[in-house]
């Protein structure tokens, strides 16, 4: 008896053992794989897509994941954005002004010509955004991550920009008109480029990008 059960133990594990292919076992693992990315990319795509209707429609989105979402030339003004992800965005044209972004993240958001006239982005992350070109009039930047971002031809008249980080940033052409640059992240000499005038800084008022004929 011992001997027969031993027998089929031995024959099964020598037939199941044989039977096994390692390629057929790789591609239905691959295959798998694919399926399982293509069914999350579907979900993850439309759920974007419910979430910029959502924000179209009703104006408000706070704490809602929009990485790399489209949204050029969107009406947003006085949106409630607080703590959204919008890295990777592109609001080029977008009409965000008086908007609240306070501590939104949109690290390599492509922010070109946009209205971003007293929008509140206190804490939020614009690390690499560019944002050229774009009108921040009276916007409030306190403690903004604007590391690396390209703030060239911006506006930021009247905006408080209060211990914001401003390293590396491309201020070529950038407006700080009656602007409080207090306590920023910067090395003075990065400011050459821009236009300071009625401009609070750490080192006082600065008044070298004044024009000639009269204030701005």
């Amino acid at each position: 008896m011992l001997e027969f059960i031993y027998f089929n133990i031995s024959c099964h594990v020598h037939v199941s053992f044989h039977s096994f292919n390692p390629e057929k076992m790789k591609k239905y693992y691959i295959t798998f794989l694919v399926s399982v990315f293509f069914i999350l990319y579907f979900f993850s795509y439309s759920f974007g897509e419910d979430l910029v209707k959502k924000l179209l429609e009703f104006g408000s989105c706070p704490k809602c994941v929009l990485s790399g979402v489209d949204l050029k030339r969107s009406y947003l003004k006085r949106a409630d954005l607080n703590e959204a992800d919008l890295s990777r965005a592109d609001l080029s044209g977008a009409n965000l002004a008086e908007a609240q972004l306070s501590n939104a993240d949109l690290n390599n958001a492509l922010i070109v010509s946009a209205n971003l006239n007293e929008v509140n982005l206190s804490g939020a992350n614009l690390v690499r955004a560019d944002l050229q070109n774009s009108s921040l009039k009276s916007a409030y930047l306190s403690r903004a991550d604007l590391s690396g971002a390209n703030l060239s031809r911006a506006n930021f008249s009247g905006a408080d920009l209060r211990d914001a980080n401003l390293k590396w940033t491309n201020l070529r052409g950038t407006k700080f008109s009656n602007a409080n640059l207090t306590n920023v992240k910067i090395q003075k000499q990065s400011l050459n480029v821009a236009i300071l005038c009625k401009t609070m800084t750490s080192w006082g008022e600065d008044n070298s990008g004044c024009p000639s004929f009269g204030d701005d």
